[in-house]
């Protein structure tokens, strides 16, 4: 495997897991849920609506967001396990006050 292979990551989705099983990937994803009471398993939704398990190996990673890119090795078809974490926020949606409209005017060559 050459140098720059091992520093590819591309963006996934659920659908796409089982095409890169043992493979580094990016999931940008909606936390759902913590599934144990130690916080190393959570539920996350994919942006193709999928649920994946991801498996916090280090115990201080700490998740406050409810926007995350997990970036993890795939384990199988639903898991990631995660080797970093990038918290995204808590709303990735534009409001309407952040949009601002701007008509253009055409001028006559």
């Amino acid at each position: 495997m050459s140098a720059i292979e091992k520093e590819i990551s591309p963006r996934v989705n659920s659908a796409m897991l089982p095409n890169w099983i043992n493979k580094t990937v990016r999931l940008t994803c909606k936390l759902v849920k913590f599934n144990d009471g130690d916080g190393r398993r959570l539920t996350v939704e994919a942006p193709d609506g999928g649920q994946v398990t991801v498996h916090v190996l280090k115990d201080d990673v700490a998740i406050a967001d409810s926007y995350l890119e997990v970036i993890g090795k795939v384990v199988d078809a639903t898991t990631i396990q995660m080797l970093g974490c990038i918290s995204m926020g808590n709303d990735l949606g534009a409001s309407s006050s952040s949009i601002r409209l701007t008509s253009c005017a055409h001028r006559p060559l």
